[in-house]
């Protein structure tokens, strides 16, 4: 949470290691199904990538990490936690023109359709 050790944290690599880190779980979590290890794991990742996305000067690293390809994977599950994570994290580099490009880059407009039907679905009942 302290910026001296988010900015530590960039210093060293170590959003790259997380990014290469959650893709990894992301991996095993959709092949093998919501294991609770896995959906903890990668909620605590989520959260850190939250966390550095809500700093105007820190989406760039993120991005450049490729930590936001993975999120965009993350929307089609069905694990709450983890979905509302990732949507949380999206829409945080949104917020920045650079990042809002590369994320329009990828194919999400699917996903985001998909968890609009779901959404839509729970509220009729």
């Amino acid at each position: 949470r302290d910026p001296c050790y988010q900015e530590v944290l960039h210093s060293l690599g170590g959003i790259d290691s997380l990014a290469q880190s959650m893709e990894i779980v992301t991996n095993d979590y959709l092949a093998y199904g919501e294991e609770q290890h896995n959906v903890d794991k990668l909620v605590n990742m989520i959260y850190i990538i939250q966390k550095l996305s809500a700093v105007k000067d820190q989406r760039e690293w993120v991005t450049a990490s490729g930590a936001h390809k993975t999120l965009i994977n993350l929307l089609g599950t069905r694990e709450n936690n983890v979905l509302i994570g990732s949507l949380l994290a999206l829409t945080s580099l949104a917020e920045s023109p650079e990042s809002r490009e590369k994320i329009s880059e990828l194919n999400v407009v699917e996903n985001l359709l998909m968890i609009l039907h779901e959404y839509d679905l729970l509220s009729k009942r």
